[in-house]
């Protein structure tokens, strides 16, 4: 883990908002309408910041998985103008980063993110922004250039397990965690496809089978479920990323893996944990001693909006009963929570508060939209 000291003006930004007595704004509405309040609140004309306490900043992983709901909410000018001012930023940097703080300074928080180019290139395809990619497609071909000598390992046709990468469980310790692994296969996907359109974007790992590797490695024919990372048997809500970026396309697979994350309890009280329980020996020290159980049993809701999308698109019956509870919750705090205890209490830790306000919940508002909320 590399620290800067951009990180620690966000550490010391993180202690005065958890001694603060303030508590988290409420908006009023449905929450529906709160979604699309927060939404817009966190869109300074400029860049959308991922939440409004902790993360006031911009975050690739945040924006790119919220662009769907964003552009379902009419706010496609709205991301075309934060993709634009975040490309002009990691081109003068030389790289992509995973976030952009509140002095428009690049920074990664707090490894290279193996996610953060296939998230950008997801979002310009979206956006159907080919005048973005055009302008800057040699930036973008030094970033993939990057991203295969850095991330991945051409002996496992995986992403590398000797090294650290920045992923959804940054306070945990994976050697070559699924979720990096999946957005490789994203990577890949999308420069498929905006090189269906016309544009000039490598590709370094044609000659790889990556996907046959990806099911050998981590697909768990016991469980019916997909590994969290190499070396790891136990069952991660993660994996829903790989329905929700649409990577994996095994329908009787899909279908099972959301069985096993049901029957994990991983969905209960509300939708998802990262893991039944916390894995001892996976956390990063220090961070764990700020933030306990960060990112173990704890509920976050960047996963459980992932989660409903998922079961919506496949006219899940269970959704209903999924969806009634984030509405539930969204009501009783008036905000859009980033993370809850087990016991739908709000996340409170010595050196860390849960955030408010989270950019990621925009997904949501299509669920609730498109189900006549």
């Amino acid at each position: 883990m590399k620290l800067q000291f951009e990180h620690l003006r966000e550490g010391f930004h993180f202690l005065r908002r958890r001694f603060s007595r303030n508590g988290h704004r409420r908006y009023a509405g449905s929450p529906k309408e709160i979604i699309r309040q927060t939404v817009q609140d966190n869109f300074d004309g400029h860049i959308f910041a991922a939440g409004q306490g902790n993360h006031r900043m911009f975050y690739i992983r945040d924006i790119g998985l919220a662009a769907p709901g964003l552009l379902y909410m009419g706010m496609r000018e709205e991301l075309e103008q934060c993709m634009r001012t975040a490309l002009r930023i990691w081109e003068d940097e030389g790289r992509v980063t995973t976030s952009i703080n509140h002095k428009l300074k690049a920074v990664d928080v707090f490894e290279y993110g193996a996610d953060s180019l296939s998230l950008l290139l997801r979002t310009l395809r979206l956006l159907g922004s080919n005048d973005l990619v055009h302008q800057y497609e040699h930036f973008l071909n030094k970033c993939i250039r990057h991203y295969g000598s850095t991330v991945f390992d051409p002996e496992m046709s995986l992403v590398r397990d000797d090294r650290p990468f920045s992923t959804t469980k940054d306070n945990t310790i994976r050697p070559s965690p699924l979720y990096a692994n999946l957005n490789m296969l994203l990577l890949q996907h999308e420069i498929w496809r905006l090189r269906d359109v016309g544009h000039r974007l490598e590709d370094p790992l044609k000659e790889y089978d990556t996907m046959g590797a990806v099911m050998e490695r981590f697909w768990m024919y016991d469980k019916g479920s997909f590994r969290d990372a190499l070396g790891h048997e136990y069952v991660a809500a993660d994996q829903i990323f790989a329905p929700f970026l649409r990577v994996f396309h095994d329908e009787p697979k899909i279908s099972g893996m959301l069985d096993v994350i049901i029957k994990e309890g991983l969905a209960d009280p509300l939708p998802l944990k990262y893991t039944q329980a916390p894995k001892p020996g996976t956390e990063n020290k220090l961070l764990s001693m700020m933030a306990p159980n960060y990112q173990g049993n704890t509920i976050w809701t960047m996963l459980g909006v992932a989660f409903l999308w998922v079961l919506h698109e496949r006219e899940d019956a269970r959704t209903e009963e999924y969806l009634r509870r984030y509405e539930r919750i969204i009501a009783r705090d008036g905000n859009c929570i980033e993370i809850y205890n087990p016991d739908l209490s709000m996340y409170r830790a010595p050196a860390y508060v849960y955030d408010e306000g989270m950019t990621w919940f925009a997904p949501l508002y299509r669920v609730l939209d498109e189900r006549g909320r």
